[in-house]
C-alpha cells in the first residue's frame, strides 16, 4: 500500500515554523498579529515562556527566522515579532510536505475508519468550509492525537478541551467496573491506565466519562506542549462553571500566577465536588507529571475527586506500595481486546466471518489494528514508530530474548549469561512492553511479541532459542520442562521425542496433559527397546483423552507384551523396577477403561494383576502404589473392607520403601474410608498425618493438600479445610497450572458456604468467573463451568440478599440462554422457582427467559416458560393476565404440535 503512517511527532522549532507558514504575509504589515510574538506563540502552542524563547534563539542561529518590532492589533506596545527566513520558508516547506503523505486515521460519515493522507484529510475538512485548513489548524483544531471525526457535522469545535465520542465501543467490561469502583471509593486519588500505542486507552476513558451524569468532570488532551497551569485553568474552568470561581479569578488577576498557590486553590476547591479529573496521554508531558506528583502528596486522603491519567509509560509518581489494598492507587494495564468484543468489532467493519479468527491471531485484539484489518494497515510499521524505535541496544536486546519465551520467565532468563540489571527491566516494564506477574516474573505483550519475531533473521532466532532453552532446561521446575517442550516443538527440534519419553509420563500424571498431542509426532519406527512401550503408553492415553478406549486398549496390551519379554531377561535391578513402573503404569490404565465402562470386576483383575507382578518381582514401592489402585477397585465394587485392607497394606510397603510423598496419599485414602465407615476419629487420626506430609513439588503438594481439604470438609472440619485448599491453590499456582487452581477456588467457595461465611465464598466464586476464559479446556466445559458459577451466585443471592433476586436471576438466564443449547436450558427453570417465592421479581426475569428461548428457536421450552410463568401469575391473583397469557400459550401450542401444553394451559384456565 506504501502508506507511511506513524504518530505525528513534530519537534517544538519545527511546530513553530509550520504556525509562522500561516502568517507568510504579515511581515510587511504595520500592525501584525500577536500570535507570532512570544507571547503569542507560547499561548497558541502551550509553551512556557521560556521553551519560546529557547526555541527562537535556536531558530535565529540556524538562519531560519528573523526579527522585528512591531505593533501588535489591540496593544498600545511595540513587540518583537518573527517570521520565517527564506532557507526557513524552503525547510518549513519540505516539512509540510513530508507530514502530507503521512496517513492518519480518520472516521468517515459511516463511522468506519480509514487511513487518509494529510493532504486529503484536509481537503476533505475543506469542502464544508470556505478553504482548506493549514497543517497547524490540522494540529490545534480537527486532529485529537488519535482520529480525525469526518462525521461530525462542524468539525472546529474539535480539539483539546473537548471530550472525544467514540460510539463505537467494544468490551471492556471489567476495566470500566474497576473505573467505577475506584471513584466511588474516598482516597483512592489516582486511577492510571496504562498501555502500548493503540490499545484503546482513549476509547475506554471517553466511553466511561460519555456515561458519567452526576459529577463534574474535566477532560484535557496532554501534549508535548501541555503545561501545569493548562491542566489547572481547565480545572478552574469546571470549578466555575460549579459556582466556585476562587481559582479561575486567581489565574485571571493582575499578578502572574504561581504553580504552588494555584495547587492550593485546585485542592481547596475539589474538596467535596466529588470531581473526575481525566488526562489523556500524559506521557507526552513531563512538566504535567511533577504537577500530578505534588498533587499525589498534597491532596487530602479523605478526597472524593478523582484523577484519572492514560499514558503508555508508568508514571515513576507511585510505586507498587500505592497499588495495593488500601493504597491511593488504582492501576489499570490495558491489553487487547477479548475474541467476542474483537469478533463484533470485525462484524461491523464488515470483515467476513471466515477471516475473524485470522484477524484476531495477527492483531491480538489489538484494537486500532482491528479497525483498521481492511485497510492495509502496516502493524510492524506502526509497533515499529510506535513503540520499538526509541529503545537502547541492550533494551532491544532483551525484547528480542523475551519474544521467544512462550510463557513468563524470572529475570534471570534475559541475562543467563551475564548478571542480572534489574534497572532495564524495570524501564521496560515502566513503558509496559514486559509486563511483570505477581509471582515476580516477566512476559512480553503478545502483540510485541509477534512484531518483534518477525524482525528477526534466523541467525538471530536460533541464536536467542539457544539461550532460552539452556535457561529452561537448566531451571527443572515442573512449569520451565513444560515451557521447554514447547519450544522445541515450536521450533520442530529432534530432542523433543526423547524428552516427552522420558518426562511425559510423569507430566501427564501431574495433570499436564496437553502435552499428549505431541506423542503423534514421534515416529514409532525410529524407536528402540522400553521406548516402544512407553511411546504405547503414552499414545493410549491420548487415545482415552480422545475417547477412543479400544485403540488405547490394544496399545496398552501391546506395550505390556514388551515389558514381559523386557522383564523375563532382565538381571539388572535397576532396569527390572523401570519394566516395573511401566507395567504398572499399563495396568493401571487398562483397569481405569474397565472401570470407566462399568467392568469392575475385568478392572479389579488388572489391578490385582499389577500387584502379583510387583509381588514376584520384589519391588516395593510399585508394590505400594499397586495395592492403592486395587483399594480403589474394590470401593468401586462396594468392598470397603477389602479397599481398607489393601490400603493399610500399602501403608506398611510403602513405609519400608521410603516413600513419604505416596504414603501421605495412601492415609489420606484411608481416612476417606474411614468417613465412609463413619469412624471419624480414626478418619481424623490418619488426615492429620497426610496433612503434615509438606512435598517439595508443588504439583505434589497441591494434589495431596487438595485431596485432604476436601477430607476434612467431608468431616466438617472447615479451617482445616480452608487451610489446606489454599495451601493447594497456592501450589497449583507456582507449578503454572492455573486450571485446576480454578477448580480448588471453587472448593473454597463450597467450604466457604458450608461455614456460612458469604463474603468469601462470592470472592472465591468471582475470582472463578474471571478466570475461565484462560482455562485450557473445551467451550462446552468452559460453558458448564460459567454456569454452574452463574447458578451458585443466584442461589447465595436468593439465600441472603432476597431484594436482589431480580438482577441475579436475569445475569443467570442470559448465561444460560448464551452457554446452553435451547432444549437444556428449560432445565434451569426449576433453579429460578425453587430458590425464591418473590414472585413479583422473578416474574419479568421469566418473561425475558420465556422471549429469548423463542428468539434461540426452543419453541417448545418457551411455551413451558410461559405456562410456569401463568402458574405464578395465578397464584398472586393476576387473573386477567393469566387468561391472555394462556390463550397465547395455546395457540402456539397447537402450530407446534405440543399436545401436553395444551391440555396444561385448559387445566389452568378452569382454575382461573
Amino acid at each position: 500500500m506504501g502508506t507511511e503512517i506513524g504518530a505525528l511527532r513534530v519537534p517544538v522549532q519545527k511546530r513553530i515554523m509550520i504556525l509562522l507558514w500561516d502568517h507568510l504575509y504579515s511581515e510587511e504589515d504595520y500592525e501584525v498579529p500577536e500570535i507570532i510574538s512570544q507571547m503569542g506563540i507560547g499561548k497558541e502552542l502551550g509553551l512556557r515562556q521560556t521553551h519560546v524563547s529557547r526555541a527562537m534563539s535556536e531558530l535565529s542561529n540556524e538562519g531560519l527566522v528573523r526579527s522585528r518590532t512591531a505593533h501588535i492589533r489591540g496593544m498600545d506596545r511595540r513587540k518583537k515579532v518573527y517570521f520565517l527566513t527564506q532557507k526557513g520558508i524552503e525547510e518549513t516547506k519540505r516539512s509540510i510536505e513530508e507530514l502530507q503523505a503521512k496517513y492518519i486515521p480518520v472516521r468517515g460519515k459511516d463511522r468506519t475508519l480509514k487511513l487518509l493522507p494529510i493532504s486529503k484529510v484536509l481537503r476533505s475538512i475543506g469542502r464544508s468550509k470556505e478553504k482548506d485548513p493549514t497543517l497547524h489548524e490540522l494540529f490545534t483544531r480537527y486532529f485529537d492525537g488519535s482520529e480525525v471525526d469526518l462525521s461530525k457535522g462542524d468539525l472546529s469545535t474539535i480539539g483539546p478541551k473537548r471530550l472525544p465520542v467514540n460510539p463505537h465501543f467494544y468490551g471492556r467490561n471489567s476495566e470500566l467496573e474497576i473505573i467505577s469502583t475506584a471513584i466511588d471509593q474516598k482516597g483512592k486519588i489516582l486511577l492510571c491506565i496504562v498501555s502500548i500505542a493503540g490499545q484503546g486507552k482513549t476509547s475506554l476513558l471517553s466511553h466511561f466519562a460519555s456515561k458519567v451524569k452526576d459529577r463534574p468532570l474535566a477532560w484535557t488532551n496532554i501534549d508535548e506542549w501541555t503545561r501545569p497551569m493548562n491542566v489547572l485553568e481547565d480545572w478552574a474552568l469546571m470549578l466555575d462553571r460549579l459556582g466556585s470561581s476562587k481559582t479561575l479569578e486567581y489565574l485571571r488577576g493582575p499578578k502572574e500566577p504561581t504553580l504552588d498557590r494555584t495547587v492550593s486553590l485546585v485542592i481547596k476547591e475539589l474538596q467535596g465536588t466529588g470531581s473526575i479529573l481525566i488526562l489523556d496521554d500524559l506521557h507526552k508531558s513531563s512538566d504535567v507529571h511533577e504537577l500530578i506528583a505534588m498533587l499525589k502528596q498534597r491532596i487530602p486522603p479523605d478526597t472524593d475527586a478523582t484523577i484519572i491519567i492514560g499514558t503508555r509509560k508508568r508514571p515513576e509518581f507511585y510505586g507498587r506500595k500505592d497499588t495495593y489494598e488500601g493504597g491511593r492507587v488504582v492501576e489499570i494495564e490495558l491489553r487487547g481486546l477479548d475474541e467476542k468484543s474483537a469478533y463484533k468489532l470485525l462484524r461491523e467493519r464488515g470483515v467476513p466471518e471466515e477471516e475473524h479468527a485470522l484477524a484476531y491471531k495477527m492483531t491480538r485484539g489489538h484494537p486500532l489494528a482491528l479497525e483498521l484489518y481492511t485497510t492495509g494497515f502496516d502493524l510492524d510499521g506502526y509497533l515499529w514508530e510506535e513503540v520499538t524505535r526509541g529503545l537502547t541496544s541492550k533494551e532491544r536486546e532483551i525484547l528480542d530474548l523475551a519474544s521467544i519465551y512462550r510463557q513468563p520467565v524470572t529475570a534471570e532468563a534475559f541475562f543467563f549469561e551475564g548478571k542480572p540489571e534489574f534497572e532495564l527491566l524495570h524501564n521496560l516494564t515502566d513503558k509496559v512492553l514486559l509486563r511483570r506477574f505477581d509471582d515476580g516474573t516477566y512476559g512480553i505483550h503478545d502483540i510485541l511479541r509477534e512484531h518483534l519475531r518477525d524482525s528477526l533473521t534466523a541467525d538471530e532466532i536460533s541464536q536467542n532459542l539457544e539461550v532460552a532453552l539452556a535457561f529452561l532446561l537448566k531451571r527443572g521446575s515442573d512449569r520451565d520442562l513444560l515451557h521447554y517442550i514447547g519450544l522445541l516443538s515450536e521450533h520442530d527440534r529432534k530432542e523433543l521425542s526423547s524428552v516427552i519419553l522420558k518426562e511425559g509420563d510423569l507430566l501427564v500424571s501431574k495433570g499436564h496433559d496437553h502435552i499428549l498431542k505431541l506423542v503423534t509426532r514421534i515416529d514409532p519406527h525410529s524407536l528402540k527397546g522400553l521406548d516402544i512401550a512407553r511411546y504405547l503408553i503414552l499414545f493410549s492415553d491420548l487415545n482415552i483423552k480422545e475417547g477412543d478406549t479400544d485403540a488405547a486398549k490394544g496399545k496398552l496390551d501391546r506395550a505390556l507384551e514388551v515389558c514381559d519379554q523386557y522383564l523375563k531377561n532382565a538381571k539388572d535391578e535397576n532396569r527390572r523396577t523401570e519394566v516395573l513402573s511401566l507395567v504398572s503404569r499399563a495396568l493401571y490404565r487398562s483397569g481405569e477403561i474397565s472401570r470407566s465402562k462399568g467392568i469392575h470386576a475385568e478392572a479389579l483383575e488388572a489391578q490385582m494383576r499389577n500387584v502379583a507382578y510387583n509381588r514376584k518381582y520384589g519391588n516395593r514401592a510399585e508394590l505400594g502404589k499397586a495395592l492403592n489402585n486395587l483399594a480403589l477397585a474394590y470401593l468401586d465394587r462396594g468392598e470397603v473392607d477389602s479397599a481398607l485392607g489393601s490400603l493399610l497394606e500399602a501403608k506398611s510397603v510403602l513405609e519400608e520403601s521410603g516413600d513419604p510423598s505416596s504414603r501421605a496419599f495412601v492415609e489420606a485414602s484411608i481416612a476417606d474410608v474411614h468417613i465412609m465407615k463413619r469412624d471419624h476419629k480414626k478418619a481424623r487420626k490418619y488426615l492429620e498425618r497426610a496433612s503434615s506430609f509438606r512435598s517439595k513439588l508443588p504439583a505434589i503438594h497441591g494434589k495431596l493438600k487438595r485431596r485432604t481439604g476436601l477430607c476434612w470438609s467431608k468431616l466438617e472440619g472447615y479451617i482445616e479445610a480452608s487451610n489446606d485448599l489454599r495451601e493447594a491453590y497456592s501450589s497449583f499456582v507456582e507449578a503454572g497450572d492455573k486450571e485446576t487452581a480454578l477448580w480448588v477456588l471453587l472448593d473454597l467457595h463450597m467450604v466457604a458456604r458450608a461455614r456460612n461465611d458469604i463474603g468469601q465464598a462470592l470472592d472465591h466464586l468471582d475470582r472463578v468467573s474471571k478466570g475461565i476464559s484462560d482455562m485450557k479446556i473445551s467451550t462446552q466445559q468452559k460453558n458448564e463451568l460459567i454456569l454452574q458459577c452463574a447458578k451458585l451466585r443466584f442461589e447465595m443471592t436468593a439465600q441472603e440478599n432476597a431484594g436482589k433476586i431480580g438482577p441475579a436471576a436475569r445475569e443467570l438466564v442470559e448465561i444460560v440462554i448464551d452457554t446452553m443449547e435451547p432444549k437444556r436450558s428449560i432445565l434451569y427453570l426449576d433453579v429460578l422457582i425453587k430458590e425464591t417465592r418473590r414472585i413479583e421479581q422473578i416474574l419479568p426475569v421469566l418473561e425475558d427467559f420465556e422471549r429469548l428461548s423463542w428468539q434461540k428457536g426452543d419453541r417448545n421450552g418457551s411455551i413451558v416458560i410461559s405456562l410456569r410463568r401463568a402458574s405464578l401469575l395465578l397464584e398472586i391473583g393476576r387473573t386477567e393476565e393469566v387468561r391472555k397469557l394462556l390463550g397465547t400459550v395455546i395457540d402456539r401450542a397447537r402450530k407446534a404440535g405440543f399436545r401436553k401444553a395444551i391440555m396444561k394451559a385448559e387445566e389452568l384456565l378452569l382454575q382461573v
